[in-house]
């Protein structure tokens, strides 16, 4: 799959806690994000059904990350690895999967964020 590693929640927890600058990409539908698994505090939504139309229209905005390190995470990790591929072949480098998902965040009770 792209050579497009998994890590586990515990390394992104790790991560943020040392203060690396990690953009959190979350696929999931809208109604996930807002539900009962919540979200990663300042996670970007893009539902993978939509994520090249989304891509297109936040192309501007989403420019000086392509290089960045980037975070992609689901409810579990099923559709996360689609949703890297689409990534990269928009040219995004510095990607990892979210072993796991939300529902691995959830297990390890590391905090998560709601919006109703």
């Amino acid at each position: 799959m792209l050579g497009i590693p998994f890590v586990n929640v515990h390394d992104v927890k790790q991560r943020m806690d040392a203060g690396e600058a990690l953009l959190v990409i979350d696929v999931r539908t809208a109604g996930e994000f807002t539900g009962n698994l919540g979200h990663i505090e300042g996670a970007l939504n893009l539902d993978a059904s939509a994520l090249s139309s989304k891509l297109a229209d936040l192309a501007d905005k989403l420019e000086p990350f392509k290089d960045e390190p980037i975070v992609i995470t689901c409810r579990t990790d099923n559709r996360s690895p689609g949703a890297a591929r689409v990534l990269f072949q928009h040219g995004f480098k510095n990607l990892v999967i979210m072993g796991g998902g939300m529902s691995g965040w959830n297990r390890a009770g590391y905090p998560v964020a709601y919006k109703r």
